[in-house]
């Protein structure tokens, strides 16, 4: 028999009767301690013909750190501390196994079914299965810590020579009884239930993203399951042949209607498989879930690329649009760009299309694309086309107030050097390509193209609002058809002579040679004017 545990002070307790009268007062939880396990399951512990774990089906059964940890204040250096711990250990709700701290069972084992002779007898049953001498089992403890002026913290414990850990305690409920007897016999206690239990999600690992072809089934059909996008997924305390997994459409109710949490179909089984069909065709963003036995979960999300190569479906989506200048002349030869994207991940990457000599556009074969599509027209050549000095004459009267530049396209076309404004610095940018000092504007393209459903909340300010140089489509299912329609500016050309046909020319006559403009504005200083000769010819 191993005697409790005790602190004996210098001076006899008892020769301090006022002090020693007082009994140990334990910080006694009010409720059940709860024991957090997220450590990988001891195969030397608690692992024996005679254990079972049934919510693992296994024979080691799974086991956490168990200190149930309490507080003691007394005034008497003098202390005797105990512990009667009462153990669950068939996992029935029956506390059917003590150990008592009065006559612990020898090391590494416990007596099994001992509650009904009040921790005598039982059957003897061991809990340590390490390969050491019997005398290095594990074998229960008090641990004692002063923490404070007359303040202990008792733990329970587990010791094999030199090595002290927390008593490792199988999952589920057991109770414990804390006894504390200072020196003049003063005596405290304290019960309480404690829960050993998981507390680790499990982990899970998806592959990063599936490219997949519709079946000629039914129209096109395919059916993906789990398993297809999961690289790895494991457990702390479940055997992976024990963990569920399941799928979802993200964003997609599952069978129960619900569109978060573990996926279940509408039995409450795991929701294993997703079917697409030709209403899925491009990105689909899906979440795996894996639920270990102590209904913990975890997730992942992937993607997976629905591709019609084997044209299943009906029919084919069409892109299309029309690009104009502003006084609506279709522009042949502009290149329209196509790009999607569903939550960053590509899509289809770029599409080109080129417009035709009405300014149409068409991709009649693109991919029909689940998510964000960008639509932008480009055209940067022949810088010089309607362009000369009679713009240069027209935007300085804007500037000088004389002759407002009277739409908000010409006013981008004058904004040479894309600052969002119409000063002297567009003007000597535009000389410079006249001169032949430029090949091309160096912040600026050819032409701007401006979606058709721009609002201009200041038409005489343009850039009060973000110019729509591209066009956003959100599409969430099959879609036939999409439209998009944009204006363009040519950049420079303010009298709207450009022609909107590449490598035609607009001549015009002019009766005047030289102009004369005498320039004021914002960058110039007080009372000060610039005189500039234009040569109109």
């Amino acid at each position: 028999m191993i005697p409790k545990i005790t602190i004996f002070a210098l001076i006899i307790c008892c020769g301090w009767a006022t002090v020693c009268a007082q009994q140990p007062v334990f910080s006694c939880p009010a409720e059940e301690v709860i024991e957090n396990d997220t450590t990988t399951n001891d195969p030397l512990l608690w692992n024996g013909s005679y254990w079972w774990d049934a919510v693992i089906q296994s024979q080691n059964m799974a086991d956490g750190a168990a200190p149930f940890t309490i507080q003691v204040t007394d005034s008497c250096t003098t202390a005797q501390y105990g512990f009667i711990l009462r153990l669950d250990l068939d996992n029935n709700g029956s506390l059917e196994t003590y150990v008592h701290s009065d006559s612990l069972p020898a090391a590494g084992t416990i007596q099994y079914n001992n509650a009904s002779t009040n921790a005598q007898g039982g059957t003897s049953r061991d809990f340590d299965f390490r390969s050491v001498l019997p005398a290095d089992k594990y074998q229960f403890e008090i641990g004692v810590d002063s923490i404070a002026p007359f303040v202990r913290q008792l733990r329970l414990l587990w010791r094999s020579g030199n090595t002290v850990i927390p008593v490792q305690l199988p999952y589920g409920m057991h109770s414990v009884q804390w006894l504390a007897t200072n020196g003049c016999g003063a005596q405290a206690t304290c019960s309480f239930l404690g829960y050993v239990q998981d507390s680790q999600m499990p982990t899970i690992s998806c592959i990063n993203g599936l490219s997949v072809n519709l079946m000629n089934v039914q129209g096109g059909l395919i059916t993906l399951w789990a398993s297809d996008f999961i690289n790895m997924v494991m457990d702390n305390y479940t055997p992976s042949s024990l963990i569920r997994i399941a799928i979802r459409h993200v964003g997609q109710p599952d069978g129960m209607g619900n569109t978060t949490g573990f996926p279940r179909n509408a039995n409450g089984t795991p929701q294993t498989g997703l079917t697409f069909n030709c209403g899925h065709l491009g990105t689909q963003l899906v979440e795996l879930w894996a639920l270990d036995q102590y209904n913990l979960t975890n997730l992942c999300e992937t993607y997976v690329l629905i591709q019609d190569n084997m044209s299943n479906c009906s029919s084919s989506p069409e892109y299309s649009g029309k690009i104009t200048n502003s006084l609506l002349f279709g522009m042949p030869d502009v290149e329209v760009f196509v790009e999607g994207t569903s939550n960053g991940i590509p899509s289809f990457g770029t599409t080109v299309a080129i417009t035709n000599g009405n300014g149409i556009f068409n991709l009649s074969n693109a991919q029909a694309l689940p998510g964000m599509f960008k639509i932008k027209p480009v055209l940067d050549i022949d810088p010089l086309n309607g362009v000369n000095t009679w713009d240069l004459v027209l935007i300085s009267r804007h500037i000088l107030g004389l002759e407002p530049l009277n739409t908000p396209y010409k006013l981008i076309a004058a904004d040479a050097n894309k600052s969002g404004t119409v000063t002297t610095f567009d003007i000597v940018e535009l000389r410079k390509l006249i001169l032949g000092t430029y090949q091309h504007l160096p912040n600026n393209t050819s032409w701007r193209f401006i979606d058709q459903t721009q609002v201009f909340s200041n038409p005489a300010n343009p850039w009060a609002d973000s110019l729509l140089e591209s066009k956003q489509i959100q599409s969430f299912f099959y879609e036939s058809v999409i439209d998009a329609y944009f204006i363009g500016a040519k950049i420079g050309d303010v009298d709207v002579s450009a022609s909107p046909s590449f490598g035609e020319t607009t001549l015009e006559e002019r009766f005047e040679k030289t102009a004369h403009i005498s320039i004021k504005d914002q960058y110039l200083a007080e009372n000060e004017t610039v005189v500039l000769p234009i040569d109109l010819t």
